[in-house]
């Protein structure tokens, strides 16, 4: 039995997607990356392919042939020059697929001698060498491309060409390949039996290339395409890579490189990532630091918990009511003060049941009576002074007071409670108050104060169509941006220097394997943007057409397998009163009917427990539950339309 393998879109794959792309990227580095030179010179060279053919009445040329046609005059290099800084761009942009990899390797290792065949320029010792680099090629194996035998799939001669050469029976020949006319349907009609290969696009990417044309730079999206595409077939086939390709990355990297960008103008040179959810936005930082060698990076572990007891200095309403007391329980507050019931009951007494009930609007009030007594008042005053201290040794461990005026910290979201809190204390001690990169903020947030300044990438409600912003926020910090670690609630001298202290009981992370993929694939895709010309500073071009497109599929039309990667996350809250609380949730036909017909509540991820049912029945349900959310939202729309 002979097996062949078509090459293209097959076992390797572009990076950049498209053979014009290439010819793109030659002219930029070239030197030009004038859009009109570039955009004549991808002419030139695919003319010069037709006319290479007609003149020497060839159904394939080679890339020798086809630069006998390219005028290369307004470039003013050298035909060879030209032609190697080509495949050295080609070379950088193949890539493996990872199933036709281990497909092929299993027929070596069942002892068969692989074809290679290719409607391809390109010389075959130039192929040869990319297929051994990445495992394809064994001792033994054949390849013949197009150009080299002036024949081509397309027509079945080359086909044709390989049987005789070969001495091959058609109906002995088994060829993989992705091209539905030249490697499916030709072979077919020729007796081969034909297996065709779809490599295609994911549905996140194809919604990138069909609304590319709207970007400012279309090129970009495009690449960024393709980017996902290689990263999505060149690893084992994995829902989490593709979620991180598809879905984290575009909506992660471009806001780090808004930041670097944003902070050398600014003439910032300090930048400090909070843990935990800025760790992914730190190690995306770090692959591209190179690209600002005047920018030192930080990861420092800091929280609301963890400051908002040292920003404590005069102990009234004003202050406690930062830390939004409603719906918590007393000894949910008390906590964050370290204190018990036990250090409150000794001053005043109240029944047991009082500190474990959540408070509402009629409850505060007679909470700051307590918490507003002289005896009181002094413990939390003596436990903010004692927290505030080890915690200016820990930010003065990494020089962040007195850096200050040209460092920012870089941070997820949402309110800026951790925002106020540290710039308050910074100006009550002396200091200049710190500047913040926040990826999102929503419409809850702590308005803008001329003392705690801050720059956000985007409006939280600007993604978040029939989507509650909660639900974001949630599947962000627990899925995009989980880490492993436990919440910061404080600091401690471990005799050497001021270490963070965690919580006893971290977040139950569900699946524990999604960190370790998404900073992969962070990492590797960083790595493939940095090929493409001047990416720092058009990649921003891709968020609305990429970022936005993705989350907005995600959020309201998951597929079964990504439900089921996230059906295991719950997530805790002690400040919240919220523990164990499940992101997706088992539904019974009641529950279905009150999703469909009750009065609803934001606290799950309705859309992803309703696939979770069923793939087939789940992805049904769904839909008609996207059906209703439309009615609402549209109802809502004109309603807000005939108010104005």
């Amino acid at each position: 039995m002979t097996y062949s393998f078509d090459i293209f879109d097959t076992c390797l794959i572009r990076v950049c997607g498209s053979p014009e792309m290439v010819f793109s990227l030659l002219a930029c580095e070239l030197g030009n990356d004038n859009p009109a030179f570039v955009a004549d010179f991808v002419q030139r060279r695919k003319q010069a392919e037709c006319d290479a053919r007609l003149a020497l009445q060839k159904e394939a040329v080679t890339i020798d042939e086809i630069y006998d046609f390219c005028d290369l005059a307004a470039i003013d290099q050298r035909k060879n020059t030209v032609i190697d800084l080509e495949m050295s761009i080609e070379e950088r942009m193949l890539y493996p697929v990872h199933d036709v990899l281990e497909r092929i390797d299993n027929l070596h290792r069942a002892g068969h001698e692989i074809i290679y065949i290719s409607d391809m320029y390109l010389p075959s010792a130039f192929l040869e060498k990319i297929l051994s680099k990445w495992g394809f090629w064994k001792s033994g194996d054949k390849l013949f491309v197009s150009g080299e035998c002036a024949c081509t799939k397309l027509s079945g001669n080359l086909y044709r060409y390989v049987s005789q050469h070969l001495n091959i029976p058609f109906k002995s020949w088994h060829h993989f390949g992705d091209n539905v006319h030249g490697d499916y349907k030709i072979p077919k009609r020729l007796g081969i039996t034909a297996h065709l290969i779809k490599n295609s696009y994911s549905r996140y990417e194809k919604k990138w290339l069909e609304n590319a044309d709207m970007s400012f730079d279309p090129e970009m999206c495009r690449y960024f395409a393709g980017v996902g595409r290689t990263i999505r077939l060149s690893n084992k086939p994995d829902t989490r890579t593709d979620i991180a390709a598809n879905v984290i990355a575009p909506v992660y990297i471009p806001f780090v490189f808004h930041v670097l960008n944003d902070a050398k103008k600014r003439g910032i040179r300090h930048l400090y990532f909070t843990a935990r959810d800025s760790y992914i936005f730190y190690r995306i930082a770090l692959g591209i630091s190179h690209l600002f060698p005047e920018i030192n990076l930080f990861y420092i572990y800091l929280s609301r918990k963890a400051l908002w007891l040292p920003s404590l200095y005069n102990c009234n309403k004003d202050e406690f009511s930062d830390a939004g007391i409603e719906g918590k329980t007393p000894k949910n507050i008390l906590s964050m003060f370290h204190l018990s019931v036990c250090d409150i009951d000794s001053i005043i007494d109240m029944p047991p049941e009082f500190w474990n009930k959540p408070l509402n609007q009629n409850r505060i009030s007679g909470f700051y009576n307590i918490l507003l007594h002289e005896k009181v008042k002094e413990m939390i005053l003596k436990r903010s002074s004692e927290a505030r201290t080890v915690l200016l040794s820990y930010l003065h461990q990494y020089q962040l007071p007195e850096n200050a005026e040209h460092s920012a910290l870089v941070d997820l979201g949402w309110k800026g409670t951790s925002r106020n809190a540290l710039n308050k204390l910074l100006l009550k001690e002396g200091y200049k108050d710190i500047y913040v990169y926040y990826w999102g903020i929503d419409a809850n947030r702590l308005l803008y104060a001329s003392k705690s300044r801050y720059d956000t990438f985007i409006y939280l409600n600007d993604i978040n169509i029939m989507t509650p912003n909660s639900l974001t926020v949630m599947i962000m910090e627990h899925y995009f941006s989980q880490t492993g670690d436990s919440s910061t609630i404080g600091y401690r001298n471990n005799g050497n220097e001021i270490e963070p202290v965690f919580e006893d009981k971290s977040i139950d992370l569900g699946d524990n394997k999604a960190h370790e993929v998404n900073m992969k694939i962070m990492q590797k895709t960083v790595d493939l943007l940095l090929h493409l010309p001047d990416v720092t500073t058009r990649i921003q071009y891709c968020f609305d057409i990429c970022a936005l497109s993705s989350m907005k599929t995600f959020l309201q039309n998951p597929t079964y397998n990504e439900a089921k990667k996230l059906k295991d996350i719950t997530f805790d809250d002690p400040l919240e009163g919220k523990y164990h609380q499940p992101l997706i949730r088992p539904l019974n036909i009641r529950e279905i009917i009150l999703l469909f017909f009750g009065p609803g509540n934001n606290d799950f991820w309705k859309l992803g427990s309703l696939v979770m049912l069923s793939p087939l029945y789940g992805r049904l349900l769904s839909f008609l539950y996207r059906k209703k959310l439309s009615r609402k939202y549209t109802v809502k729309k004109i309603k807000i339309f005939v108010r104005k």
